[in-house]
């Protein structure tokens, strides 16, 4: 296998040129318009058969390094395979090029274990999360998170600008509700991970439906506000309830705001968030400011309903510290809010149940680095 260089074609792409690559994650992932007769187990497509579908017709070899380069997402990979080496000025010359899709696929006929990277111990995975929307939390908790239509679910390992490794892809930057998954639990249940090459989180999940069973959630957070779904809905129960298929949002394009995105409500706990008029988070008023945990979310809106003034709001969950040193993570959180009573827990330690808006606890492993998104309660 070789990678011979090729001519460089000119960045930034043209629109023409974009509106191609996204083309291209449709052809690659689910064989639209048509799926290719080249197709091999571990996703890779000739690219001399890309070029017989007449909207890449113009895809040369340069362009396609150009679009893989340029893709900041890394959702492609361009190899060359045998000893012939493209010699042809114009780069036009495709023999022994191959381009893949990294993940997102739904195609037949595909072997993760050729296309991606397999997951033998759950401590390789520190942080699983899932991005999805308010509007989905309601199946989700009870069912739990399924592929849908796609070959797996989809998780990140981090959020979108949070501290430790950097997160490209995974998850869009318009989630409004995190599920943090325990590997470990997963894996116990019979949950299989993959990673791809561009750092994606992947599981065909179990059963029939292809779900990750709600008894594997560590917490699931509401973006906004920072409040743990689990303990608001009373979701301890969820360990007695079945595992099936979930969310019509994952199948959102990535990027795309849910509409529920676009509610806000006075009084509720979040970051920047101010409210005024008579309102709660089920009551009327009127929000407006910016969320602005991690640069996820910003939403403006109005709310129905009877309660409590609104006022302004605070942070509150760290999700951005998972996996770090505790110490730090105390030291940033009680220094960024002041009046918090941050504690550092060792983890599976006995502590009281009660649920106050001025304590934050930092569970900590025998290592000393955060297990779980600190938040307050």
């Amino acid at each position: 296998m070789s990678s011979p260089e090729q001519p460089a074609h000119p960045l930034p792409l043209s629109k023409a040129e974009k509106q191609l690559a996204r083309n291209l994650t449709q052809l690659l992932r689910h064989g639209k318009p048509r799926k290719l007769t080249s197709l091999r187990p571990d996703g890779f497509v000739s690219l001399a058969e890309v070029q017989t579908v007449p909207a890449f017709a113009t895809l040369t070899v340069p362009l396609a390094h150009a679009i893989v380069a340029e893709d900041n997402k890394q959702r492609f990979a361009l190899r060359h395979e045998g000893s012939e080496v493209a010699s042809v000025a114009d780069g036009t010359n495709v023999a022994g090029w191959w381009m893949r899709a990294n993940q997102g696929h739904t195609l037949t006929g595909l072997d993760p274990e050729q296309l991606l990277k397999r997951i033998e111990d759950s401590s390789q995975l520190p942080c699983v999360v899932h991005g999805t929307y308010l509007a989905a939390w309601p199946t989700i908790r009870t069912l739990g998170l399924s592929r849908m239509k796609r070959n797996h679910v989809h998780f990140a390992s981090g959020l979108p600008g949070g501290v430790g490794p950097k997160v490209i892809s995974g998850m869009r930057a318009s989630a409004e509700v995190l599920v943090y998954v325990d590997a470990a639990k997963a894996m116990q249940l019979g949950v299989v991970f993959f990673v791809s090459e561009n750092g994606v989180i992947l599981t065909p999940g179990v059963g029939p439906q292809g779900t990750v069973p709600p008894e594997a959630f560590a917490q699931v957070i509401d973006a906004a506000t920072g409040t743990d779904l689990l303990l608001q809905d009373g979701s301890s129960a969820l360990a007695s309830m079945p595992a099936g298929a979930a969310e019509e949002a994952s199948e959102l394009p990535e990027g795309d705001a849910n509409s529920a995105s676009e509610v806000a409500t006075g009084n509720i706990i979040g970051n920047k968030r101010k409210g005024k008029g008579n309102g709660n988070r089920n009551g009327k008023g009127m929000g407006k400011g910016k969320g602005d945990l991690l640069n996820l979310i910003s939403r403006k809106g109005k709310g129905k309903g009877g309660g409590s003034k609104g006022g302004k709001g605070r942070k509150g969950s760290w999700p951005e510290f998972l996996g770090q040193p505790g110490d730090a993570a105390v030291k940033a959180i009680a220094a960024a809010a002041p009046g918090l009573k941050v504690m550092k827990v060792p983890e599976g330690s006995m502590v009281t149940m009660d649920h106050r808006l001025d304590r934050v606890r930092v569970y900590v492993g025998s290592d000393g680095k955060v297990t779980r998104p600190p938040h307050l309660g």
